[in-house]
This record gives structure tokens, C-alpha cells and sequence, in this order.
């Protein structure tokens, strides 16, 4: 398949926020930034801050996106997750089910 048919796995965290997270998620949906957004509720995270040792819930989100949509995804997050540095893990899946990718791309 060409590029800009080619699925994206991202993975990145939201802060422990359903309203904040809800609005987020639906955006990214409707506006088809990402063709599905999959919730992992309650991780627990840890990790240094400015040298601090820090732990807090936070929410996974796993989404699926095209690769011709990375840009604007990127955009979009840059500027209104929560998080000055939003996590930002690109999986590119070396196969994807053929007729899964065509129901995503045609939903």
C-alpha cells in the first residue's frame, strides 16, 4: 500500500482527566485526525522532573493514524494536550491485516 494509506500506532499518556481527555479523544475522531483512539485506564507512572523523583495516574492512549495525517496529529497535540512535552511513540507496524486497513480508511 502507498504511504498515505499506511497505519500509524501512537502511543502517548493523558493526565488522569476523563472530561479533559473525552473532548480530546472526540476531536481527534471527528475532525479524523486518528481513525481510533483505544483508552488504557489507570497507569501508574514514574519518572524524574527537574530531578525529582515523581509518580502520578495517568491514562494510555494508544491511536491509529494514517501516516499522511502525522503532521497535523503532531500539530494538534503540540498545542492542546495538557502536557508541555506530550509522549509521542511512533509504532509502524510492519503489516497490517489488508481488510482491516481498508475498513479503517473506509469508516
Amino acid at each position: 500500500m502507498s504511504t498515505d494509506t499506511w497505519l500509524l500506532l501512537v502511543q502517548t499518556t493523558f493526565p488522569n482527566d476523563g472530561k479533559k481527555m473525552r473532548g480530546f479523544v472526540m476531536w481527534l475522531i471527528k475532525s479524523r485526525s486518528a481513525l481510533r483512539v483505544q483508552r488504557i485506564n489507570y497507569a501508574k507512572a514514574y519518572y524524574l522532573e527537574d530531578g525529582i523523583y515523581t509518580q502520578d495516574d495517568q491514562k494510555i492512549l494508544l491511536i491509529q493514524l494514517l501516516e499522511s495525517k502525522k503532521e497535523a496529529f503532531e500539530k494538534y497535540m503540540n498545542k492542546n494536550h495538557p502536557s508541555a512535552n506530550p509522549e509521542m511513540i511512533y509504532i509502524s507496524p510492519s503489516s497490517v491485516e489488508g481488510g482491516y486497513l481498508a475498513w479503517m480508511i473506509s469508516t
